[in-house]
């Protein structure tokens, strides 16, 4: 009876009995699999069936670990056959060698599915798919809910270029809930030097691609988690459009998109190409694109290179590539990202957010006739302006560690939000412009920031043009950025080859314009070190914005002007931002010579003057404060989202004379509207004495008090709003207390945030130490 079951020249071996009649299919509405031999035979018998209105479901646990099939060179299609077939490293020759690929390959459930699979909660194991678990194509409607996979691989030989772990590629619309993957993974061996275009591979699902005749489609991926490792050539040559993600590929149709409450950790290796948790994600137009509550954690996105090359890369934590047409609105919020030290993304959370290149035949591969867009076909270009988009980018903490390799001045480094703004084209040909809103508000960044290589005969990095806080490059970009409630807490190195503006720049920039020749010489001769693209003079920008403006150059290395006035410019508006790094930290650091940007309503950049601006100082508006006080000015809820990121009273010093006591604390931003404090302490015998101020005043400055040391402090000093102390008197200086000191405030819009401030030793001799 089993051998009936299974088709001739495939022989299963300790496989149990079916238990599934597929016999009356138009009359059934529910199939319930118990065993491998059951998915055999839907798998083997019923790949022209889209169980349209049925649901399958696990009624146990499969383990595939003592499956075994051995397929006949007649079962094995020629290598003509697979027109879409693109092999990592040496192509198989012979039918034999593809057979011996797919001893103990496990068939794809479901080739075209269009109804519901529910794992019940039951665990897929051990096993090796050939492109895809549940399916190699969803249809519209399809669902995929309460799965969990462990131990499964996917691999790579196949006649398809869509690979996931779940689905390969999603066409309209789809649910996915509950699904979990454990340490499994996806084309996972990746030659370095590979230059072969494998398609787009995500864990959860290889590409969501269009689904003709389906114009209002919704996509959503709800309480999933991956742990996995995916590995998808996307070659630059051939890879425009496509991604690898590590739960999603690449999201390319006129859908609306949502992502929430999910969590991923593992690693993204590409060669060169759109890489993250999603590698790209094309939002249509008019479409949505929203992702929400989603922690990534231990991260690792690299270029199989071990080398970001070119500075064209689309490499990020949650998006390598975010590309929204016209009137397209994208909502990312409450994410928490941490990246390992070996990551080479270019943003903390997005790489590049711009129109980009896309594939224009989904379900097709893309032909190669050519190293351009242009010269392929199945490529859609975007050149045409991208207009009206609308984006918010809320409640982010990023702990990343960013590395590029490449010590070049030009390109692009790496951000801890996003790596490129607004230009997405790569061909040198285009204009593609994008206009809208781009709203960022309750950011934390820290970690470290990177860009160069590493001198092991010197032992130090040779680093190129540095790293930004938030974003590296804004360019072709109309839009108008609004940052509010951000606080950088980062490493930026600082590279020996540092070079600071001459202090005369101004007028030597004027003699090099001017008339007089012998002038323009002397200052040419003078600016040249400070110009010259080798000396590495920019390797320790640390700003809000790496570099802004056009920066679009032709083939002959001339900028192409694509507005009236010659230049565009983007608007930045900033209030309430926090940076422990002081002394050297810009709003900008690169204005391009055609280009620049309005900053809080005020044109800076100098158009197209002949040479680059210098860094735009921080004008005060971004406020430089001590670590600990930074952590302070972030409130997290019970799963570690960010809830709000705002000033907050940070110690500056704890004062003691004699008897007395005095803590000063300092508030960053004018929304704190009371504040109260308590002060509690507690000797060698356990006694406790605790100080309550109900109500504590927020002044300018605080006057020095006469007879101590207490001194005159005045909240500028301190980069501070404003200042608040409370003082102690008559504490008994004859025994140690363990002091613990804890603030309260509220803000004008009614919160409440409740901060430990400090906690310390208040010795005999009246000094105060903090722990």
């Amino acid at each position: 009876m089993l051998l009936t079951m299974i088709p001739a020249g495939m022989i299963s071996v300790g496989a149990e009995e079916a238990t599934i009649d597929l016999s009356n299919y138009d009359f059934e509405s529910e199939y319930v699999i118990m065993n491998v031999e059951d998915w055999l035979l839907i798998a083997r018998e019923a790949q022209d069936k889209d169980f349209s209105g049925k649901t399958v479901k696990l009624g146990a646990d499969l383990d595939f670990g003592a499956f075994t099939s051995i397929w006949d060179e007649a079962h094995v299609p020629a290598s003509g056959e697979f027109p879409n077939a693109m092999y990592c490293g040496t192509k198989p020759t012979t039918g034999n060698e593809v057979a011996r690929e797919y001893a103990a390959t496990v068939p794809t459930l479901f080739n075209n599915f269009a109804g519901v699979f529910d794992g019940d909660g039951y665990t897929i194991s051990n096993a090796k798919f050939e492109e895809g678990g549940i399916a190699k194509r969803t249809l519209d409607g399809a669902e995929v809910k309460n799965v969990n996979f462990e131990n499964v691989n996917v691999t790579d030989f196949y006649d398809y270029f869509a690979f996931g772990i779940v689905v390969g590629e999603v066409t309209g619309s789809f649910w996915m809930e509950n699904v979990h993957l454990i340490d499994s993974s996806v084309l996972p061996d990746l030659p370095a030097t590979s230059t072969v275009h494998h398609g787009s591979a995500g864990a959860l699902i290889g590409l969501v691609s269009a689904a003709e005749g389906v114009e209002d489609a919704y996509v959503g991926i709800f309480d999933c988690s991956v742990d996995a490792n995916v590995a998808c050539g996307n070659y630059k040559a051939w890879g425009y459009g496509y991604g690898t993600g590590l739960a999603i590929g690449t999201v390319d149709a006129n859908v609306d998109f949502e992502m929430a409450y999910c969590s991923f950790g593992g690693s993204v290796t590409t060669i060169d190409w759109y890489a993250g948790v999603i590698g790209a994600l094309y939002v249509g137009k008019e479409k949505s694109a929203s992702i929400n509550d989603v922690t990534v954690d231990g991260l690792s996105v690299v270029s199989s290179r071990k080398a970001v090359t070119n500075g064209i890369q689309s490499f990020g934590a949650l998006v390598g590539c975010l590309s929204p047409e016209d009137n397209a609105s994208v909502t990312i919020d409450r994410i928490t990202v941490t990246m390992t030290s070996d990551s080479h993304a270019l943003g903390g959370l997005i790489g590049v957010l711009a129109p980009a290149n896309s594939p224009e035949v989904n379900g097709g591969a893309i032909t190669k006739t050519g190293t351009t867009p242009a010269q392929q076909t199945g490529i859609r270009n975007r050149y045409e302006t991208t207009e009206d988009v609308s984006i918010t980018i809320s409640n982010i903490y990023t702990d990343v560690n960013l590395w590029v390799q490449n010590a070049a001045r030009g390109g692009t480094g790496p951000a801890g939000l996003i790596g490129q703004l607004g230009e997405g084209c790569t061909d040198g040909s285009g204009n593609n412009v994008m206009t809208g809103e781009v709203n960022i508000y309750n950011i934390f960044v820290t970690g470290s920031l990177l860009k160069g290589v590493y001198d092991a005969t010197k032992e130090q990095w040779n680093l190129g043009n540095g790293a930004s806080g938030l974003i590296f490059h804004v360019s072709l970009s109309e839009t108008v950025i609004t940052v509010s409630n951000v606080v950088i807490d980062a490493t930026f190195p600082v590279s020996p080859q540092y070079m600071a503006a001459p202090e005369n720049y101004d007028e030597l920039v004027a003699a090099l314009n001017g008339s007089d020749a012998e002038a323009a010489a002397a200052a040419k001769a003078e600016l040249d070190p400070y110009y010259n693209r080798n000396t590495g003079k920019l390797a320790n920008c640390i700003s809000l914005i790496m570099a802004a403006g056009t920066n679009r150059q032709s083939a002959t290395g001339e900028y192409t002007e694509i507005s009236p006035t010659g230049y565009l410019t983007c608007d930045l508006y900033a209030s309430d931002i926090a940076t422990t790094l002081r002394g050297d930290f810009n709003v900008a650091t690169w204005l391009n010579r055609y280009g620049g940007m309005n900053y809080n309503g005020e044109h800076i950049g100098r158009g197209k003057d002949a040479l680059p601006a210098p860094p735009v100082e921080n004008d005060g508006s971004i406020v430089q404060v001590r670590p600990i006080e930074a952590r302070q000015m972030v409130q997290f809820d019970d799963d570690g989202y960010i809830t709000r990121v705002t000033g907050a009273l940070g110690l500056i010093g704890v004062q003691a004379e004699g008897d007395d006591i005095r803590f000063i604390a300092s508030a960053y931003v004018d929304s704190v509207a009371s504040a109260t404090a308590t002060v509690t302490f507690t000797d060698a015998e356990f006694n406790v004495k605790t100080f309550t101020f109900d109500a504590v005043s927020l002044l300018d400055g605080l006057t020095a008090v006469e007879g101590t040391d207490i001194a005159e402090y005045d909240a500028a000093d301190f980069y501070a709003k404003k200042l608040m102390a409370v003082t102690i008197k008559n504490i008994p200086a004859d025994t140690e207390y363990a002091v613990e000191w804890s603030c309260e405030y509220v803000t004008e819009d009614g919160t409440t945030v409740t901060i430990e401030t400090a906690t310390g030793v208040l010795s005999v001799d009246g000094s105060f130490e903090l722990y």
